[in-house]
């Protein structure tokens, strides 16, 4: 008797419909400057054709292609099947969140606003056929029929998401001319938040993906394929520690008191100054002091060839805190103890010897160089 064997073979074919663009990165760097309160240097790597614009209405706003997709054949971009492949630019959401925070100390931190406004495609069809019509839930624009130019366009602090019409695309096509535009910042906030005293200077850094504007692809009767397109940006925005002015409330000129005690004369004087800038509590300032009149490297009041030494205290009103500069070119550092102005008096004293101290007129140029340590 025979024995006859079935063998059923079951073949199974698997394709990944949905092909993946090409996840991209950009690079923003910029500088804030407290006393302008503007933004200066904006620039931006990444990307084919992008463009960093720093204006009043809008601080940052960014203009880049569809730089995922951009010179892509569109079976790489979106798959095709053996159905026919229609195509069309979907948007999902158009707000996103961007934090940034200080590099030197993390409590600093600021959370803006921000919104792709714009993005459009060419996208090349074979002929009229389309699968379904656009859908616009917020936007000012999404192309309704089918044609060439497809762009969906939000109102600025308006959130959007819809679709264009889904076409049927060549599939040697090449995606050309595709453009995406963003406001970062809406709201102004990081403006406004570094223009305070009190935040902390230095870096700010943070990083966002906004995933929500791609080329889709339609299934007819599944819906959707997933959004593919990836942007991320880095950002690093750094509010600059900066020297404004040193001034003099009283004057420049300090007229010693002088008295004569035993067999010696004592002179003081006295000069207030503010230094007034952008910097922080944790900041350190610089002082040197330079006589017009030194000798071995003294600091000396002169009259003719008559000479008096005399030393210069330097104190942080704020603290209390004094360092004596009693030669030329000596210089000391102070904590800043307070945001964007240190305030300070320079205490000048001597004592000579009646003896060796003719009556004149004693002075000396002393030149304060004031640096920010960074």
């Amino acid at each position: 008797m025979k024995k006859i064997f079935l063998l059923f073979l079951s073949i199974c074919y698997s394709q990944n419909v949905f092909a993946a663009a090409i996840p991209i990165t950009y690079n923003i760097t910029m500088d804030y400057n407290a006393v302008t309160d503007q933004f200066e240097n904006a620039r931006i790597t990444g990307g084919i054709a992008s463009v960093i614009t720093v204006n009043s209405s809008y601080p940052i706003q960014i203009d880049t292609a569809k730089d995922g997709i951009e010179g892509r054949n569109y079976g790489s971009v979106i798959g095709f099947t053996d159905a026919l492949a229609f195509t069309v630019l979907r948007r999902t959401s158009s707000f996103f969140d961007l934090s940034l925070v200080n590099q030197n100390d993390n409590k600093y931190k600021v959370l803006s606003k921000n919104q792709l406004i714009r993005s459009y495609v060419n996208l090349f069809y074979n002929d009229g056929r389309f699968a379904t019509i656009s859908s616009n839930y917020g936007c000012n624009i999404v192309t309704p029929n089918y044609t060439s130019s497809q762009q969906i366009v939000a109102s600025a602090n308006r959130d959007c998401s819809g679709n264009t019409t889904a076409m049927l695309v060549q599939r040697r096509g090449t995606f050309g001319g595709s453009r995406m535009s963003y406001f970062f910042d809406l709201n102004n906030n990081i403006k406004r938040y570094l223009s305070n005293p009190a935040t902390k200077v230095g870096n700010y850094t943070g990083s966002v993906v906004y995933t929500g504007d791609s080329i889709a692809l339609w299934v007819n009767g599944g819906g959707f394929g997933p959004n593919t397109e990836s942007y991320t940006f880095n950002f690093t925005i750094n509010k600059k520690l900066e020297l404004t002015s040193i001034n003099f409330p009283n004057g420049k000129i300090s007229t010693f008191n002088v008295k004569k005690t035993g067999n010696n004369y004592i002179g003081n004087s006295a000069l207030n100054f503010n230094v007034d800038g952008v910097f922080n509590f944790s900041n350190k300032l610089n002082f040197q002091l330079t006589s017009a009149n030194t000798i071995n490297n003294k600091l000396v009041l002169r009259n003719g060839s008559h000479d008096i030494f005399y030393t210069a205290n330097l104190i942080n009103i704020t603290t209390g805190k004094k360092e004596v500069f009693n030669s030329n070119n000596q210089m000391q550092q102070f904590n800043i103890s307070s945001n964007n102005q240190f305030q300070g008096l320079l205490d000048f004293n001597f004592i000579s010897p009646v003896a060796n101290t003719p009556n004149g007129n004693y002075s000396d140029q002393l030149t304060m160089i004031v640096s920010l340590e960074l």
